[in-house]
C-alpha cells in the first residue's frame, strides 16, 4: 500500500517522529499513523482609536440696536410785554448780573452681562454590530493510491479519545 499527501497545509512540517507517525507490531500486522491536518479561523478583537470629535467655541461679533427712550429738557424763552410799577417780591436784574436756568437730559449707559442660552451635553456610549470575517483555510484530504495486485479499504473514520478509541 502506497500512500501520498499532495494536499499538505504550508506551515505544517510532516516529519517522522514518534508522534506523528507510528509502526507497531500487533499480531503479525504493522499499523502506520498520519495525522491529517485542517486549519480554523479564530477571530480575536482589539481596541484602537477609531477618530475623534473636536468641540471648540469661538466668538463672533455683531451689532445690536435695543430701543431706549431718553428724555430732555428744552428751554423756550417767551417774552410778554407788560406795564406796572416794580412789586417787593420781584427780581430785578442789576447790569452784568446773569440768571443761569440749569437744563437736564438723560443719558445713556451700556453694561454688557453674559448669560448662558445653551449647553453642550457630549455623551458615549457603545454600540455593537454583528460583522463577518472571511479568510480562505486549508485541510489536508488523504489519498489513497495503489501500485499492483492490492485491496486497499478506507473511508472508515476512527475518532480517539484520551480513554481509547470508538468507531463511528
Amino acid at each position: 500500500m502506497s500512500q501520498t499527501n499532495d494536499h499538505a497545509v504550508p506551515g505544517h512540517h510532516h516529519h517522522h517522529d514518534e508522534h506523528s507517525e507510528r509502526a507497531t507490531q500487533q499480531t503479525g500486522h504493522e499499523q502506520y499513523r498520519v495525522p491529517v491536518v485542517e486549519e480554523t479561523l479564530t477571530a480575536q478583537k482589539a481596541a484602537r482609536q477609531a477618530g475623534e470629535v473636536e468641540i471648540g467655541k469661538h466668538v463672533v461679533e455683531q451689532q445690536v440696536n435695543i430701543p431706549v427712550e431718553l428724555s430732555h429738557e428744552e428751554v423756550r424763552v417767551t417774552r410778554h410785554a407788560v406795564d406796572r410799577p416794580v412789586q417787593a417780591g420781584d427780581q430785578t436784574l442789576h447790569d452784568g448780573q446773569v440768571i443761569r436756568v440749569p437744563v437736564s437730559e438723560e443719558t445713556v449707559q451700556v453694561q454688557k452681562q453674559a448669560h448662558v442660552t445653551e449647553e453642550i451635553e457630549i455623551n458615549k456610549q457603545r454600540v455593537s454590530e454583528q460583522r463577518n470575517v472571511t479568510d480562505t483555510v486549508r485541510k489536508e484530504v488523504v489519498d489513497v493510491n495503489t501500485a499492483g495486485q492490492l485491496d486497499a479499504h478506507g473511508g472508515q473514520t476512527t475518532h480517539t479519545s484520551r480513554g481509547g478509541s470508538h468507531n463511528h
